[in-house]
C-alpha cells in the first residue's frame, strides 16, 4: 500500500490462463478493481470471445511485453528434426502399446515415451510424482499402471538393449562434441538422464548430470563448471533447470532427446541458452530427435506430433504477443486430443 511504484511480473505464456489476472490485478489495484475491472474467477475461467475481447482492452493501459526482437536478441537457426527409424521389434511394441491404452491418452502418451526411451520401464509402475511436475494433469492415469504383459512382449522389451531413438542422441552428441560444441540435452525421466550420461562416459565424452535428487550445492557447483567448460555435456529435464538459469555464455546447442506438449517447458528450456545478452551473430541450435513407426501401411511418430502441437501453441502465443493481447492456454485433454489425431484406432 505505501509502494512508490508496484509492477507484477508473469511468464509467457502466462501460467494458469486468464484466472491469473484476478490476483495480479487485486494486488495492483485493489480498492478500484470491484469497480474498474470486476472480472469474477468464474468469468475468467471461461471466455467467450467477446469477454476475452473485453479484458484485454480492460488491462490494455497496465499491461506490456518485451520480445526477444526489441532486445535485439539474435534469432535462432531454424530448428533440425532428426528422424529416427524405428526397428521392428520398436514398431511390434509401438501396436500392443496402442491398443492396450488407446482409452486412456494420457497413459498411452507416457507409455510411447518409455518405448522410445527405455523400453524397461514399461514393465514398471509409472512413478506420478514424477510427471506432476512435467505434464499439466495426471488425474486420467489410473490405466497407465497395470503392467500384465505376455512373456512375448517381456521378450521384445528384453531384446532391445538400446532404443533407435536413444542411439541417435548418443551419436549426435558425440558429433557435436567432436566439433567442440558444448551441449545441453533435455529429457523427461530420470532414467533417460543417467542412461545417457552413462553412454557418453563410455565414449569418453565429459558429461555431468542434473536432476531433482541432485542436492542443489552439487547443482550450483555443476552449473559453475559447465560454464567454466569443465565437462562438454549437461543432461537435465525442464523440472530441474528450466527457470533462471543462465547459460548462454557457453553453449549454443540444445538436444531435446525427450519432450513433452508443455509449452512452458518448452520456452524455459529454450531460454537457457537463448536470451539477452548474446553478441551479434551468434547462433543458437535446437535438435529435436523424432522416433517414427511404420505399421500396416501407416506412419506416425508422437514425437512429431507433440513438436507440431508446441509449435502451434508457441505461434498463439506470438500473434497473442504481436496484438498486444494476453494467449488463450489449452487444457492438456485438448492437446493430447489433438497429438493421437492422426493415429488410427
Amino acid at each position: 500500500e505505501k509502494s512508490v511504484f508496484t509492477i507484477v511480473m508473469t511468464g509467457t505464456p502466462i501460467p494458469n490462463s486468464y484466472v491469473d489476472l484476478h490476483n495480479m490485478l487485486h494486488i495492483l489495484y485493489n480498492d478500484e478493481y470491484k469497480e474498474f475491472f470486476g472480472f469474477t474467477t468464474r468469468m475468467l475461467k471461461n471466455l467467450s470471445e467477446s469477454e476475452r475481447k473485453l479484458v484485454n482492452n480492460k488491462i490494455q493501459p497496465f499491461f506490456c511485453r518485451t520480445t526477444k526482437q526489441q532486445l535485439l536478441v539474435p534469432s535462432v537457426n531454424e530448428d533440425e528434426l532428426i528422424k529416427v527409424e524405428t526397428t521392428a521389434e520398436e514398431v511390434e511394441l509401438f501396436k500392443i502399446i496402442k491398443s492396450k491404452y488407446r482409452s486412456n491418452k494420457l497413459a498411452l502418451f507416457i507409455r510411447l515415451l518409455q518405448l522410445e526411451s527405455n523400453p524397461n520401464m514399461l514393465l514398471k509402475s509409472v512413478d506420478l510424482t514424477a510427471f506432476k511436475d512435467i505434464l499439466e494433469e495426471t488425474d486420467d492415469i489410473d490405466n497407465v499402471d497395470f503392467v500384465d504383459y505376455s512373456d512375448d512382449v517381456k521378450n521384445l522389451v528384453k531384446n532391445i538393449k538400446i532404443t533407435t531413438k536413444m542411439k541417435s542422441c548418443i551419436n549426435l552428441i558425440e558429433t557435436l562434441v567432436q566439433e567442440g560444441k558444448i551441449i545441453i540435452a533435455w529429457c523427461i525421466f530420470i532414467d533417460s538422464i543417467k542412461q545417457i550420461e552413462q553412454l557418453l562416459i563410455d565414449k569418453g565424452i565429459r558429461v555431468k548430470c542434473i536432476y531433482g535428487e541432485i542436492e542443489l550445492s552439487e547443482r550450483l557447483e555443476i552449473i559453475q563448471s559447465f560454464k567454466n567448460k569443465e565437462f562438454d555435456v549437461l543432461v537435465t529435464n525442464p523440472h530441474t533447470l528450466a527457470e533462471s538459469v543462465s547459460l548462454h555464455s557457453v553453449c549454443h546447442d540444445a538436444v531435446y532427446f525427450e519432450y513433452s506438449y508443455n509449452l512452458v517447458h518448452l520456452l524455459q528450456s529454450k531460454d537457457r541458452i537463448h536470451r539477452l545478452g548474446l553478441p551479434d551473430g551468434q547462433y543458437t541450435q535446437y535438435y529435436y530427435l523424432q522416433s517414427n513407426y511404420s505399421f500396416d501401411g501407416n506412419e506416425f511418430s508422437i514425437d512429431k506430433q507433440i513438436y507440431e502441437r508446441l509449435m502451434e501453441k508457441e505461434q498463439i502465443m506470438l500473434d497473442a504477443i504481436e496484438n498486444n493481447e494476453l494467449e488463450e492456454v489449452t487444457s492438456s485433454e485438448e492437446d493430447l486430443e489433438l497429438i493421437f489425431d492422426k493415429l488410427m484406432y
